[in-house]
């Protein structure tokens, strides 16, 4: 695999992971606060926790501030870990024993499930490192569980067939109807001058079933299969949709020339 590939295999796992995460445990939330203004103080704990949540929730918190000091302080930036996290300051500037709200609202990435949690960096004027770093936290649900949510494709080859499968496994109380919206595939190509190469969009992928009944506890096979027309790094998706809740699988690996 040449360098140009390297670079953009890299920047797709970067792209994937940044607003999914798995559903293991988190660090517990700590705060980097900076002695240089003690005196602007959170009047809270540093992380908030909104409990279980859908995938299709959006839910806020307000953290409060208040300006302890002599003189007025303001608030620079505030930078959230991650796309799916945005923030809105209703004032930069405080003067002494004024109040500041920094309200955090969290939606939870596409395919996200188990404890998620996501962080804000509160930056003040005139100080060179972080003052806070807050965290907002929440417990994902989804009615499925998918095994692997993340396929290597191995050993690929230009023209000819390959599948690879992922179960679908009911882990709700109910029935559940599960719905595949289809398969979205790019070989990256390297092309001298550029960059990263060249993207193909890839045609002729398919996934049987198109859709799964699931009783409670009830395990189905998804079989994604493709057949590459052009060799280079692969990457691609298929989406699932439970309802009114998406989800997706993910597939990478590499296409080799015959």
């Amino acid at each position: 695999m040449n360098m140009h590939m390297n670079i953009a295999f890299l920047a797709f796992l970067l792209s994937i992971t940044a607003g999914l995460t798995p559903s293991a445990a988190q660090t517990p939330a700590t705060t980097t606060e900076s002695t240089a203004t003690p005196c602007f103080r959170l009047l809270e704990e540093v992380e908030h926790y909104f409990g279980e949540i859908t995938q299709n929730d959006t839910v806020e918190h307000t953290f409060l501030f208040r300006n302890e000091c002599a003189d007025t302080v303001e608030i620079e930036s505030a930078r959230t870990s991650c796309g799916c996290t945005s923030v809105v300051l209703t004032d930069r500037r405080v003067p002494p024993g004024g109040e500041a709200r920094i309200l955090a609202k969290f939606t939870p990435p596409r395919g996200s499930k188990g404890r998620i949690s996501k962080s804000v960096s509160i930056y003040l004027v005139g100080e060179s490192t972080v003052h806070t770093v807050l965290h907002v936290a929440a417990t994902v649900h989804c009615a499925i569980d998918v095994e692997p949510s993340y396929i290597r494709v191995p050993d690929a080859v230009v023209g000819m067939r390959r599948t690879v499968q992922s179960t679908i496994t009911n882990v709700s109380d109910s029935v559940v109807f599960v719905e595949t919206t289809g398969v979205s595939l790019t070989s990256y190509q390297d092309e001298p001058g550029s960059v990263g190469g060249r993207s193909m969009s890839l045609s002729g992928g398919t996934v049987t079933p198109t859709t799964l009944r699931l009783k409670p506890g009830e395990s189905g096979v998804l079989t994604i299969g493709f057949t590459p027309a052009v060799a280079g790094q692969l990457n691609g998706s298929v989406g699932l949709k439970i309802g009114d809740v998406e989800n997706v699988i993910f597939l990478f690996g590499e296409v080799r020339a015959k």
